[in-house]
Formats: C-alpha cells, structure tokens, sequence
C-alpha cells in the first residue's frame, strides 16, 4: 500500500479579507490539476513568495502578471491570468527545472502582520502511473474548506 500525503486545505476565497481589516490565512486563489492527497511517486513543491529573492520575486510578478506583489488587486490578476502564463510563473518564479513535467499547480495567499500579502506558491508533478486525483478550480474540490478556519466569513 502507498502511503499517502494531504496537501494544506486552503480557506474558500474571499475578497473581502484582503483589505486593511482582513484575515486571509491560506484563502485559495487558482489551482489546475492539483491534488487533496497524493501518492510518494507524486511530487509538490510549496514556497511563500516572501522567502524567494526580491529582486527575481518583483521581475516575474512583472513579466508575467504585469504588476508587483504589492500591487492592490494583485489576487484579482492572478485569478483572471491563463493557465500556461501561470504555469510559466510558478516555474521561473520558484526557479525549478523546466524540464520536469510539471502537471498541476495552486497559489494561495495570507495577509502578513503588516498586511502584505503573502502567495503560497506550489507546483505539482503527478506521476504518469500514480492514481492521485486532481482538482482544477474551486468547485467540488476537497482541497478547499467549505468555511473558514475560523468559521467567520
């Protein structure tokens, strides 16, 4: 029997708890062909943008979603970008190998002490073998909370 890992439930998506007063904590922003659970021949990577070097963090979110991390509807940009674009981002972004068969990814987000926003960023390879079911969007996807961790919408 293959042993099993559960990817970090994100909170269901709510603009609202990006401003000055909000409480976003993991609220999920995209995801395309990722997992809840997956197998030991699967492979995820998750980082926060935050812990990336500034300089390359600034000049992709620039190339590839025509604004800064900083930028105030940044989530919005990220939600309406095509797949392949963000495909291309994760990839330049977390500084992984190209060559890899990337096959998922998701980026979530948590506003920081001083109210920045950090984007979890992560990147998904399913094994061509593997029987890891994969969820794209927000609909019927197990890897996202119904309610928020703190019940409050």
């Amino acid at each position: 029997m293959q042993n099993l890992s559960k990817v970090y439930p994100a909170e269901p998506y709510r603009p609202s708890q990006l401003g000055g007063f909000g409480k976003a904590r993991y609220m999920f922003l995209v995801q395309f062909n990722f997992p809840d659970t997956y197998s030991e021949d699967d492979f995820l990577i998750t980082v926060d943008h935050d812990r990336l070097n500034p300089d390359h963090v600034y000049f992709c979110f620039n190339e590839y979603l025509g604004q800064g991390p900083l930028y105030y509807a940044i989530e919005v940009i990220i939600r309406q970008t095509k797949t392949e674009k963000l495909f291309n981002f994760l990839i330049d972004i977390i500084n992984v190998d190209k060559k890899n068969n990337w096959t998922g990814f998701r980026i979530m987000v948590t506003l920081g002490p001083r109210g920045s926003a950090i984007f979890t960023l992560e990147l998904f390879s399913k094994n061509p073998k593997s029987n890891t079911k994969v969820y794209t969007g927000e609909v019927d996807a197990p890897n996202i909370l119904l309610e928020p961790r703190n019940g409050k919408k």
